[in-house]
């Protein structure tokens, strides 16, 4: 909205705009990052792709997972543009069922493959008393 203020003796005025000046970054940039209360962003707008125009599946996802709570969210598209069946198939498609269980099978290999390594580790400490402190130390 435009703001109208007078001077003063009301002989002469000014319309002015108010802006705030905001910042944004892209969904790609904010990998990794939480964004809500105390972190660097506190609200997250997600503007999710019309439907059949996705050609990138699961950035929606990322998009959405940033924030700490719903309360941190907004979905930017107009009402008339989201349809319940869109939003309900976000983080469904078969690469990510390939994912969660990628990263399932590397969960689970884990306690298996640590130990060796942290063992490798520890016999690189040049101390009589090895240690995996002192292993990380040398390398």
């Amino acid at each position: 909205p435009v703001v109208k203020d007078h001077c003063e003796k009301k002989c002469c005025s000014i319309e002015t705009i108010p802006l705030r000046v905001c910042i944004a970054i892209t969904i790609h940039k904010s990998q990794g990052m939480t964004i809500g209360p105390g972190q660097q962003f506190e609200k997250v707008i997600v503007y999710l792709p019309e439907a059949g125009t996705r050609n990138i599946p699961g950035l929606e996802l990322v998009g959405i997972s940033r924030a700490m709570s719903p309360g941190c969210l907004a979905i930017g598209n107009k009402s008339s543009s989201l349809s319940e069946f869109h939003i309900k198939k976000i983080g469904t498609s078969a690469a990510y069922d390939a994912r969660r269980l990628f990263e399932q099978e590397m969960k689970d290999a884990s306690p298996s493959t640590q130990l060796p390594i942290r063992e490798d580790i520890k016999n690189l400490d040049p101390c009589n008393d090895k240690s995996f402190e002192g292993g990380c130390d040398f390398l």
